[in-house]
């Protein structure tokens, strides 16, 4: 027990000294809504990754012989007094299938930045190899995404003459494809996924803008289970977007077997992310998260004062039976 904590550890000062030598720049700071025409180029940051994988990779989907429901709601840079703070909405479910070793979902966001919504309708599928105790699964997701970038949402430019500045509302549907693969043994989780596969692009008045760059995702987790109904759960989600990489340390702990309470790291310090987890029922799972960013942030309009960015997630996920052969589990990953 002790060796497997001390291997926790040695990871986690490994991983923390290798961000602070590489100085890795804070992803979630270029989702600002800057008010300009700029289009929103990245996939939305999840607090709460951890406990609805899901969401980034589709191998997730029916990983498990039961049915599950998520909801995620996600509101950014509260203290922004000139409005457009990023907002994400987010509803997942999925299920095992009665053929064999398959599973399907659906995945629904809505994303909104600034004068930017982003709407985004993607189908999952995943096949599963049983070996033993463990499983390893591989999933793709195929769907569309809606841009619409409506400047009458708020933007007020000080002349109406400005040659980038468009007044129309612009609309875009694109197709979104992915693929994950995740293995799942009884005390730790690996998983790979690129759900962003698709570059995507709109041009309006001559001018190109990237809509969606590639994104590609890694994680993984340890469970350490100790005395007194005590679990430890460290796992690490690692992002790469365009040549630049983001990383978050998390660390949480289960109590009485109902009760998860964690903090995550994100790109050494930079954001520091409190979270906790009730287990409310067999079935019924709820979390909460707030992100604290450790610099602060200039406001060019509203006013123009200085605000340092919190925001806060609201997670409610929900396991049932949808066929014969599934039964509630309360799992770990």
């Amino acid at each position: 027990m002790k060796r497997n904590i001390l291997i926790c550890l040695v990871i986690y000062v490994t991983i923390l000294y290798f961000c602070q030598m590489k100085r890795f720049k804070l992803l979630i700071f270029i989702l600002v809504a800057s008010f300009s025409t700029t289009l929103a180029q990245l996939d939305p940051v999840y607090s709460q990754y951890m406990f609805n994988p899901a969401i980034m990779n589709p191998a997730y989907a029916g990983i498990y012989d039961m049915a599950s429901a998520t909801g995620v709601y996600r509101n950014q840079f509260l203290g922004l007094n000139s409005g457009g703070k990023p907002e994400t909405m987010t509803f997942n479910a999925h299920s095992s299938l009665p053929l064999d070793k398959m599973g399907a979902g659906i995945t629904l966001i809505r994303d909104k930045v600034g004068i930017n919504t982003t709407t985004s309708v993607e189908l999952l599928y995943s096949y599963r190899l049983i070996l033993g105790e463990n499983r390893l699964s591989f999933g793709m997701n195929v769907g569309f995404d809606n841009y619409v970038s409506d400047p009458s949402q708020g933007l007020n430019p000080k002349s109406d003459n400005d040659p980038l500045y468009n007044p129309d509302k612009v609309s875009s549907w694109n197709p979104a494809f992915g693929f994950g693969a995740m293995y799942l043994a009884e005390n730790y989780f690996v998983g790979v996924s690129t759900p962003s596969l698709v570059k995507q692009e709109i041009s309006s008045n001559g001018v190109t803008n990237k809509l969606q760059n590639r994104h590609f995702y890694a994680t993984g987790g340890y469970i350490i289970k100790l005395a007194n109904e005590l679990v430890i759960k460290p796992s690490v989600l690692v992002r790469y977007v365009s040549g630049t990489v983001s990383m978050d340390l998390n660390g949480s702990i289960l109590m009485y077997q109902n009760l998860w309470a964690g903090v995550s790291i994100r790109n050494a310090a930079e954001v520091v992310v409190l979270m906790a987890q009730l287990q409310a029922t067999d079935a019924l799972k709820l979390g909460v998260s707030m992100d604290l960013a450790s610099g602060t942030i200039k406001e060019i309009a509203g006013g123009g004062g200085v605000f340092r960015p919190v925001a806060y997630e609201f997670m409610a996920n929900i396991n049932f039976p949808l066929l014969e052969a599934h039964a509630i589990q309360t799992t770990l990953y």
